[in-house]
């Protein structure tokens, strides 16, 4: 496994989040800020500093929503067999500590406004750990955005009006786009409007950074400003394996945001490069991705995040192993094993998730699993958690699995604090992408996924 640090501040990323062995390609900020508040599921709302572990000899789960700690998430403690050390309530700072025996593991059980239910275990868990995890209601709209354009613009048959994941086609310069939690990745959000002409190509960009976020279902005005031509960015991927396609996209990043034109396209060891549109001026980073499919559910990602140029250039070598399989035993109805065959001792970290599906609403269970690991179990739960367990004619599905390394993290320790900056616990790893990354630099994935 590679190791590297990197300066944060006045820390160093000795114990950042995740574990590898020293990578020499990708760019890099020289005062990289990790925002641990700004993923969709990722349990803080303080910056990343990927620091080691406190001198406490406790384990603590911290929970937050969108709007601050949240209290009365039901936290427990397991030793390293999977069983029940002690149960807590997350207190009004969003905590539960354990006060025990040092635990192995650790599941908080969550459950949304409309009965979704889901289990999140860290596994590997040390003393000192301060995991974190963001609890999103996505059901709902955090409120509006009213957006103005700057007019029509001659030949655009419409319009999108873009902010992150969320977005509303118009046929004219101004409309509202709802936005979810899950579209919004800090304190404020960026709006994007492209004209678009008969073939759905935009022919001119529009923005206003630095907005803020609505709240309690209001509305928030925003006027864009002039309407300015595309920029072209050429990606290129090199190292291809022979004979292969893979996919290549590129994304525009702003407010932590994702903003994405045009969608991947195909390129090959003949023609391994792709020219996308861009708006000048309003991307603070451009992160380019290309994916490697292995036949069945597997695929591997190497991405790259960069300052806005004209031109990114991604190394297909740096892939990690796929993974080839994914299976689920069920020894006991409430304590299943999940098994995969990979070889990932490159990464720093991974997630494993299943769900149960049935005559009820689905529910999930995701566990947060170390570097190299080839199996998790269930660990096993108290009768206060019975309703989140699989009833008699529940099916629980085989695992969709996604294993992650960066250049700007150093280690499985800081990894499980702070996994929901690179895997949203909340979406399907399915046609799995990168969310927006914290710092320039080299990511890599190696995802399975057992749906069709």
């Amino acid at each position: 496994m590679r190791r590297l640090a990197l300066p944060l501040g006045s820390l160093a990323l000795a114990a950042a989040v995740f574990a590898c062995e020293q990578d020499s390609s990708g760019d890099r900020a020289p005062n990289p800020t990790l925002d641990g508040g700004s993923p969709s599921l990722d349990g803080s709302t303080s910056t990343f500093d990927g620091s080691a572990p406190d001198a406490s000899t406790a384990v603590t789960i911290r929970i937050d929503g969108r709007g601050g700690p949240k209290a009365n998430v039901r936290v427990v403690f397991h030793d390293a067999d999977g069983a029940v050390l002690e149960t807590k309530l997350t207190g009004s700072d969003g905590k539960a500590a354990s006060t025990g025996p040092i635990p192995a593991m650790a599941s908080a059980l969550l459950e949304s406004a409309d009965g979704q239910r889901h289990i999140v275990t860290w596994t590997g868990v040390e003393s000192g750990d301060e995991l974190l995890l963001r609890d999103l209601d996505r059901s709902a709209a955090l409120g509006d955005l009213q957006v103005t354009l700057p007019g029509p613009f001659d030949g655009a048959l419409g319009y999108d009006l873009v902010s992150g994941q969320c977005a509303t086609f118009t046929s004219d310069p101004n409309g509202t786009v709802p936005l979810y939690p899950y579209c919004v990745r800090g304190a404020q959000a960026s709006v994007l409007g492209r004209a678009k002409d008969g073939e759905g190509r935009a022919i001119a960009h529009s923005f206003k950074k630095a907005n803020a976020v609505p709240s309690d279902a209001g509305v928030v005005d925003i006027t864009t400003g002039a309407w300015a031509a595309p920029t072209s960015v050429t990606a290129t991927v090199t190292n291809l394996p022979s004979g292969a396609n893979a996919d290549v996209d590129i994304v525009e990043i702003a407010d932590g945001q994702v903003f994405s034109s045009r969608g991947a396209q195909i390129i090959d060891n003949a023609a391994n490069s792709a020219v996308f549109d861009t708006a000048a001026g309003f991307a603070d980073a451009l992160q380019a991705t290309t994916t490697l499919g292995s036949g069945g559910g597997s695929a591997r990602l190497v991405a790259r995040r960069a300052a806005p140029s004209a031109a990114i250039s991604i190394d297909a070598s740096k892939a990690l192993p796929s993974i080839t399989n994914g299976t689920v035993a069920i020894a006991s109805p409430h304590r299943p094993r999940f098994s995969w065959t990979a070889s990932t001792e490159e990464a720093d970290g991974g997630v494993v998730r299943t769900l149960f599906e049935g005559s009820g609403a689905s529910h999930r269970w995701s566990f947060v699993v170390p570097p190299g690991a080839v199996t998790v179990t269930a660990p096993a739960m108290p009768p206060e958690a019975a309703s989140f367990l699989p009833t008699d004619d529940e099916t629980i599905r085989a695992p969709d699995i996604v294993f992650i390394e960066a250049e700007a993290l150093s280690s499985y320790a800081a990894f499980r604090r702070e996994q929901g900056a690179f895997v949203d616990l909340t979406m399907s790893i399915a046609g799995f992408r990168l969310p927006a990354m914290p710092v320039d630099g080299v990511y890599r994935a190696t995802t399975w996924t057992s749906a069709p």
